[in-house]
């Protein structure tokens, strides 16, 4: 999959931009999840909700609800691939998402 951006000019079509289907790919990632590898850089492993989540980010334009849809999206593609194990759990005290560097990938 290829994405062309063409202007047309002087009766001819010009290429302006050409993306490629990996590039394209890494604009869809929301920008949140490459905060959240850059926040598990330097720790083994994180619990908490959410909104707590969020808060540790320093992140105020993404609803709880968003990040974990965007968080079960992209496990397999992008967290995973960055080492980010992602585990989510429903427990008296809310529902709780777990996260962990994997050395085992």
């Amino acid at each position: 999959y290829q994405e062309f951006t063409l202007r047309f000019r002087d009766c001819s079509w010009e290429l302006v931009e050409r993306k490629e289907q990996e590039q394209l790919a890494k604009e869809a990632i929301p920008d949140v999840l490459f905060r959240i590898v850059n926040f598990m850089q330097d720790k083994e492993e994180w619990t908490g909700t959410a909104t707590e989540l969020l808060d540790a980010l320093g992140e105020t334009e993404t609803a709880a609800n968003v990040l974990t849809k965007w968080m079960n999206e992209y496990r397999p593609d992008f967290l995973l691939e960055n080492h980010i194990r992602y585990d989510f759990s429903r427990r008296s005290s809310g529902r709780m998402i777990s996260l962990a560097v994997a050395t085992d990938i």
